[in-house]
């Protein structure tokens, strides 16, 4: 016996639901799903990276945004809150969500176990449908590593993972780059045995 459709919703309709909710959902392709809440170290390492993107752009025209602001991708039906996001210049809106940006220049997504995956598949995907977008980066919350794609002027996203809390993530659309102490400020990672001793990764 097969099972009933998922009802599908306008977009309108997920408006209306998330400015009653008291928790954040993300609209795609008609389906609503709720945003599960991020730990500590999420939330710390996010704060982190829009602290320091903030003082990196500066003067430079460009403004970083938090995951309260919402990100609209027209072209996959897709409405949701990345960690971080970057707009520089003018701020488009989408014409079915006011309040959802549609040309950020970044995104960073701070993974989590149960949407790593996600993050860096189908909502790469989607996001790679942004035509504004050049810069995406995923960080990782239980050791010192981002992976950065940035997309060059031929439309070509090239991949360039750094790991180490000396690292440095150029990203060279923003003119600026991160170090990954900077991230990582007040994150002590997990602790494994290895070889008798215990070491910090």
């Amino acid at each position: 016996m097969s099972s009933a459709p998922q009802r599908k919703f306008t977009i309108a309709e997920y408006l209306a639901r998330e400015e009653r909710s008291e928790i954040k959902h993300e609209y795609s392709r008609g389906e609503i799903f709720a945003m599960s809440g991020g730990s500590h170290e999420h939330a710390v390492i996010a704060g982190n990276i829009f602290f320091h993107l903030r003082q990196a752009l500066a003067g430079k025209g460009c403004r970083p945004f938090s995951s309260e602001q919402r990100v609209f991708v027209s072209a996959d039906d897709l409405d949701t809150y990345p960690d971080t996001s970057v707009v520089c210049g003018e701020i488009q809106f989408a014409e079915l969500d006011p309040n959802a940006i549609i040309n950020p220049l970044a995104i960073v997504e701070v993974l989590s176990p149960s949407t790593a995956n996600y993050d860096r598949g189908q909502k790469f995907e989607s996001y790679r449908r942004l035509e504004s977008l050049r810069e995406y980066l995923t960080v990782d919350q239980f050791a010192a590593r981002v992976e950065c794609f940035s997309r060059d002027s031929a439309g070509n996203w090239k991949f360039n993972p750094v790991s180490g809390i000396d690292g440095e993530i150029a990203l060279p659309a923003l003119g600026c780059s991160l170090k990954l102490k900077d991230i990582y400020e007040n994150i002590k990672f997990p602790q494994k045995q290895i070889r008798g001793s215990i070491t910090s990764e």
